[in-house]
């Protein structure tokens, strides 16, 4: 991603910061510990499965709904045995595996903890317990149905400091290309990347850490990679047209998502499909998701702006918008924080146009944005409303509906007036 890769350009590996002995002061401390108690309290009633096991149940519930990618969007369905896919679950992981807990400081949430491998090839190994996209990149999206060997995966790709998600994008890209025979054993030197193949895969990963061979052209991410190799190759690879690659769902079958990553600034979504009701998650109901992704646009933008963990405020923008001003003192509410959030997003949306990253980009790739041939979202294709739902989504953001520039009255009501020279 940016940031890593600009350390990566200086030969960064991480920033450590000492522990400050002076006291933070706040304006109402009182009140400020009230709605940390209250955001705890929404998260154990609200989503009680993170707050047992943080994203260890995710895998097999997204199974049952479809958004868990397999083999680089070739399928919606995955062809493990019961017994396999039961040892990707949460209990039986922290059953076996869980050494200690390993939360972050002063959370609550049951999200990590220190695991130790006690089967299989990889026994002995200690690591972070993985998320839930961990399991997916470095198990269904590469086609790999060990979960020993997943969690493997995830502590390689963690050591070599890089993205888990384009990790395993340009992975089960490369996988693909090999079974189609668009490159062969003697170009990936020497390595068959088959299916499911976790050393192969260890290999490859230490290959494009390290730029050798063809490492070096697979450490340009997955949509130069393809460009380069050409041929069949663009058109098997899942990115956005903006060169960045979604995360660890199957946006196909959660249309908001994949929307909203086209459409994003930074990257990723930024609008949470949690905040809106199952039926506009998609697929379907077109109009009504790209409605939904501009009226909560911003607010994902206003809890990375307060230095929170989404699974602990949720994007309850009420509460958040509460605690920012216990803080600090400010007369700071509920329409005040989206707004801060709406002058996020039409700022980065004038830097990046600044730069060249225009409207014209918020597409998908040809596979990302395919049509599932099975799964529960079979025959259904969102690109037969894409140009409907972005007139739409620029429509409700104020930006010119032809090429989504923030219209100069839209950046003026925001008081981002000084940037409307930049693009207009």
């Amino acid at each position: 991603n940016g940031v890593g890769a600009v350390m990566g350009s200086k030969k960064l590996k991480a920033i450590a910061a000492s522990r400050a002995g002076t006291p933070i002061v706040f304006h109402d401390r009182a009140r400020l510990v009230e709605l940390s108690r209250q955001f705890l309290e929404k998260v154990k009633t609200e989503s009680a499965v993170l707050y047992d096991w943080g994203t260890l149940a995710v895998l097999e519930t997204g199974l049952e709904t479809g958004i868990v990618p397999i083999k680089n969007y070739t399928t919606n369905v995955w062809d493990i045995e019961e017994g396999a896919l039961d040892k990707f679950g949460g209990q039986y992981l922290r059953e076996h595996y869980s050494v200690s807990r390993n939360s972050c400081w002063g959370c609550s949430v049951h999200h990590c903890d220190i695991f130790k491998i006690t089967e299989g090839p990889y026994q002995g190994l200690v690591l972070e317990e993985p998320e839930y996209e961990q399991f997916a990149a470095w198990g269904p999206v590469i086609g790999q149905k060990e979960a020993a060997a997943t969690c493997m995966l995830s502590k390689e790709i963690d050591r070599l400091g890089m993205d888990t998600n384009e990790g395993a994008w340009v992975i089960a890209f490369l996988m693909e290309c090999y079974e189609r025979g668009s490159v062969s054993k003697e170009e990936l030197n020497g390595i068959e990347m088959n299916w499911g193949d976790a050393e192969a895969t260890r290999l490859m990963l230490n290959l494009i850490a390290r730029r050798e061979g063809i490492g070096d052209l697979l450490a340009e991410g997955v949509k130069r990679a393809a460009e380069r190799m050409g041929g069949e190759a663009p058109n098997l690879a899942i990115y956005t047209l903006k060169g960045n690659t979604p995360r660890g769902h199957d946006h196909r079958t959660r249309w908001a998502e994949m929307f909203d990553t086209c459409v994003s600034n930074t990257s990723t979504i930024e609008t949470h499909t949690n905040v809106m009701a199952p039926e506009l998650r998609g697929p379907d109901k077109p109009m009504e998701i790209s409605t939904a992704c501009a009226q909560t646009k911003g607010w994902m933008q206003l809890e990375d702006s307060g230095v929170t963990c989404r699974f602990n405020t949720r994007l309850n923008v009420q509460l958040l918008s509460q605690a920012i001003a216990a803080a600090t003192g400010w007369d700071f509410d509920h329409d005040e924080g989206v707004r801060v959030g709406k002058r996020i997003v039409n700022l980065l949306r004038v830097f990046n146009m600044r730069h060249g990253i225009g409207g014209e980009l918020d597409h998908p790739s040809k596979r990302y944005g395919s049509t599932p041939v099975d799964g529960p979202a079979a025959g259904k294709s969102i690109l037969a409303h894409w140009s409907e739902m972005l007139r739409n989504y620029y429509t409700l953001m104020g930006w010119d509906v032809d090429t989504g520039k923030p219209l100069p009255e839209t950046l003026r009501g925001l008081d981002l007036g000084h940037v409307v020279a930049d693009i207009w």
